[in-house]
């Protein structure tokens, strides 16, 4: 790959007496956008040229870029078409330095699915507010096209092709704003470890002699009717919790502790007096599920 990609540069400065292919590109864009570089046929061609330098570079394994590469072939496959129709309309007052920076906006709003961004480099690139609208329409019809035919680009593309899904659009950290009491459990009793119990939908906390929650005993529907100790399946491997913890804090404490089950408190005690929720997996599992739009009812 590098091989060629030398051999296509002698070439070129053997015809041209530059380069123009190496590198990133900018000296090349800034010769057509300030018109030192107009002769439409040799623009036509440093557009193959740059697109099979790129292909070459980054096909062989190397790091050439593809943001830069994008703006080399924007600025000159307009700078083409600027000075081709201005040469076929030379009445209508074509300026091909235009048609150049909104080729280059162009590929960029299509290449990287960043249009809003695309427009406005090229505005700060120029202060010219002559070329705003154009090159709003341009990037508009120039991300639409690419979003017909693609809907990966040029950062995305690759990860797509692995099979990794990608989320779009903006999405709001639920987290940041959903509190422990907003999902815990709060239908809970508490009982000692010799009570019998039987299966039912509530949680029943287990406390000892000084009132101090030392296990967990999960609504357990399927054994209704049938009267065990609490003792019996009671879970001890538990963390505690503050009441209005927002769910990222508890989350982390969850993580840190590498244990999902919790006991939540007013006061982040286990004096049963001050619990007053549990929160499981579950609860974790379903505000997950509406963050992501799978709940059945808004």
């Amino acid at each position: 790959g590098m091989l060629a990609l030398g051999i296509l540069m002698l070439v070129l400065h053997e015809f041209t007496g530059e380069y123009y292919v190496q590198g990133v590109g900018y000296a090349t864009i800034q010769d057509i956008v300030s018109g030192a570089l107009s002769s439409p046929w040799l623009i036509l061609f440093l557009v193959f040229a740059k697109l099979l330098a790129t292909n070459l570079t980054i096909g062989s394994g190397g790091s050439g870029g593809v943001f830069s590469p994008s703006l080399y072939l924007g600025a000159a496959f307009g700078g083409f078409s600027g000075y081709v129709l201005s040469g076929i309309f030379p009445q209508l007052g074509i300026d091909p330095i235009t048609f150049a920076l909104v080729g280059m906006a162009s590929m960029v709003a299509a290449t990287t699915s960043a249009p809003m961004t695309a427009a406005i480099m090229t505005y700060e690139m120029t202060l010219n507010y002559t070329v705003v609208l154009p090159v709003m329409v341009g990037v508009a019809v120039a991300y639409s096209v690419r979003r017909y035919f693609s809907i990966g680009d040029i950062y995305t593309m690759k990860l797509m092709r692995r099979g990794r899904q990608l989320p779009h659009g903006l999405h709001a950290d639920v987290n940041s704003q959903i509190v422990v009491n907003d999902i815990m459990d709060t239908a809970i009793e508490f009982v000692r470890g010799d009570d019998m119990i039987t299966g039912s939908e509530r949680t029943c906390c287990v406390v000892n002699d000084e009132q101090k929650v030392i296990g967990v005993v999960n609504p357990i529907s399927y054994r209704k009717g049938i009267e065990f100790r609490a003792r019996d399946p009671m879970l001890t491997e538990f963390i505690v919790l503050r009441s209005g913890m927002t769910l990222s804090e508890a989350l982390r404490e969850i993580n840190r502790q590498d244990c999902a089950l919790a006991v939540v408190s007013e006061d982040g005690s286990r004096d049963a007096a001050k619990v007053i929720g549990m929160l499981n997996p579950f609860n974790l599992t379903r505000v997950v599920a509406n963050a992501a739009g799978l709940h059945d009812h808004p």
